[in-house]
């Protein structure tokens, strides 16, 4: 397959439409689908770069909120961007999420929240968001709030939700007084009261329960 997929509940949260052919019959709503779909690549095509990457991306979750998905799961299977791996690179995984804030978001009006695996990550992104060469528009900087993902849990009210979460990297804690996952748990559940996109979780972790 390529190397973005992207897949949604509906706004409403009621049952979703179009399961992916990866997807197994008891998996719950973040795994199922809609037609936000990259296609495929050929099996000689080189991998795409990071730019590319980006725009595919965005484009995917720029279209599932038009047709009203709320909670959305993207899986970038580039290994740079996978914390689990060796190969991985806190900067690309933040770029691809200020480029979701940027781009895929550009729909929605208001604060969008960036949750990130862990101080690297979160730091990565604020460097970059930072970076005048890099010529994020002034905007993206006024509404974007960067933070990892063992500081922030949603708020009790729900009027003080933000417009749009990304929670990246979502993965089973190493250390069991780590919050990371309790806390992005906690935020897919704020679907659809606001937006939220699910970036590279481990496969078993997107269903949004109580923990």
């Amino acid at each position: 397959p390529g190397a973005v997929r992207c897949c949604a509940t509906d706004g409403g949260g009621g049952a979703p439409t179009l399961p992916l052919s990866q997807t197994k019959p008891e998996l719950p709503p973040w795994e199922t689908g809609h037609d936000a779909r990259v296609p495929p690549r050929s099996a000689d095509e080189a991998p795409p770069d990071l730019d590319t990457v980006c725009a595919e991306a965005a484009a995917a979750v720029r279209g599932g909120l038009l047709r009203g998905r709320r909670g959305m799961r993207i899986d970038v299977g580039v290994p740079s961007l996978d914390p689990g791996s060796r190969m991985y690179e806190p900067a690309h995984l933040a770029r691809v999420c200020l480029e979701l804030a940027k781009d895929g978001l550009a729909p929605l009006d208001g604060r969008v929240l960036l949750l990130l695996p862990g101080f690297t990550t979160s730091g990565a992104a604020s460097s970059l968001l930072a970076d005048d060469a890099l010529g994020w528009p002034a905007e993206l900087r006024d509404r974007v709030e960067i933070s990892a993902l063992g500081l922030s849990r949603p708020p009790e009210d729900p009027d003080a939700l933000p417009a749009a979460v990304i929670v990246a990297g979502l993965s089973s804690a190493a250390d069991s007084d780590d919050p990371s996952l309790r806390n992005g748990r906690a935020w897919l559940r704020a679907a659809p009261r606001c937006a939220v996109l699910c970036v590279n979780p481990e496969n078993f972790l997107v269903e949004p329960v109580d923990s």
